[in-house]
């Protein structure tokens, strides 16, 4: 573009009214988003070249730039009535006129741009999004798969629109794992864009089923760490994806069918349970949300029980920090719902009493055993959380 401004003003040094060199400069202004620059230069070729489909589509480009659609679609109809085999100058009249409301009209633009070139993505999506206007979307879904094989891979955030709205379009259809994986897609495509994200989360809510498949995991895990995404709206989502494994669900079904016999069930599926809770969006989900699964309430009443008799004094350490902190977060959130017996109550007062000896106050307690107490109650309640009188000032 430097180049090609460069040469031009060379040329308006010596011509000042060349209006090959006056095209370039408009081109050069709208690639570099500033179109009322490029009018100026537009207008002063069309005083010599009207007729030129090429300078009328150019006129209405920059005209649709600057927001004024009226205008942009005066130019660019003179443009297709110049050269009516102009695909582009049809179809970007159909956006205007989509874009002011003359629906009937900009299908019939739409369709003359795809009867010259099927390909063009932006026409196959407008399309689209008028047959969804109609509440027709059975018959938009093919429009929308077209714009995005027509849009290369590498341009991930043109796609992701598309994807959005395919999914949207599915999903409204009643194709609903189809419809979650083409959202999954545009958060994928866009990651920095915030929309598509809180549209994924949106549809998920209450679903009992979602898409297998490692991809559908990672946007479920990565939409778990988005602090504008909220995360009960995933935990049904993220419960349903965890059960597609067999082993997990027959687990969660036995736990929900017997509970009297959980803590039996748990021991019998020992690998399971361990496989389970190195689950990164069993992980995420922990911390993040309320579950709602009484299996695997169940369960964590088991494995918080199993980590307090653990800690007890002499015991050997509770096994990994990250799990009971995610595990204490569970039970704050869900406001210590989870059942105790006596033993538990009595090996949660011993371990509460060690938070204030002096090896603590020295700066040596063992940080499990602070996060599994707070996966019976609240830190604050606990000589955890008192200032040493003696370090005051």
């Amino acid at each position: 573009l430097d180049e090609a401004e460069h040469q031009a003003r060379s040329v308006l040094a010596a011509r000042p009214h060349e209006p090959t060199a006056l095209d370039v400069l408009g081109c050069v202004a709208l690639n570099r988003g500033r179109p009322e620059e490029a009018l100026a230069h537009f207008e002063r070729v069309r005083a010599t070249r009207s007729k030129d489909p090429l300078l009328q589509f150019n006129l209405g480009e920059a005209h649709r730039q600057t927001g004024a659609p009226g205008s942009a679609l005066r130019h660019f109809r003179k443009a297709a009535e110049l050269r009516p085999d102009f695909a582009e100058a049809h179809g970007q009249a159909g956006e205007m006129l989509r874009a002011l409301g003359r629906f009937t009209e900009a299908a019939k633009a739409y369709q003359s741009a795809l009867m010259l070139k099927p390909e063009l993505a932006h026409c196959l999506a407008g399309f689209a999004l008028l047959l969804v206007r109609e509440g027709e979307f059975g018959q938009a879904v093919p429009f929308f798969e077209a714009a995005l094989r027509a849009t290369p891979v590498t341009m991930a955030p043109a796609r992701a629109p598309l994807w959005a709205n395919l999914g949207s379009a599915r999903l409204r259809a009643g194709e609903t794992l189809a419809g979650l994986s083409a959202l999954a897609e545009a958060v994928a495509c866009a990651p920095d864009q915030p929309g598509f994200p809180r549209l994924l989360a949106r549809e998920l809510l209450h679903l009992g089923a979602v898409p297998a498949g490692p991809r559908f995991r990672a946007v479920l895990i990565a939409l778990f760490g988005r602090a504008d995404v909220d995360p009960r709206l995933l935990a049904t989502a993220a419960v349903a994806a965890l059960r597609q494994d067999a082993a997990v669900d027959g687990l969660l079904a036995r736990l929900a069918a017997d509970p009297p016999r959980a803590r039996e069930t748990v021991a019998e599926a020992d690998a399971v349970v361990r496989a389970l809770l190195d689950d990164a969006l069993f992980r995420a989900l922990l911390a993040a949300a309320p579950i709602p699964d009484l299996g695997l309430e169940l369960l964590l009443t088991e494995v918080r029980r199993s980590l307090l008799l653990a800690a007890r004094e002499g015991a050997p350490p509770a096994p990994d920090l990250t799990l009971a902190c995610a595990l204490a977060r569970q039970c704050f959130l869900n406001e210590y719902l989870y059942c105790t017996d006596e033993q538990e109550e009595v090996a949660l007062a011993a371990l509460c009493a060690g938070f204030g000896r002096a090896e603590a106050d020295a700066g040596a307690a063992d940080w499990r055993r602070v996060a599994i107490a707070a996966c019976y109650l609240p830190l604050h309640r606990t000589a955890a959380a008192r200032p040493d009188p003696a370090k005051s000032p």
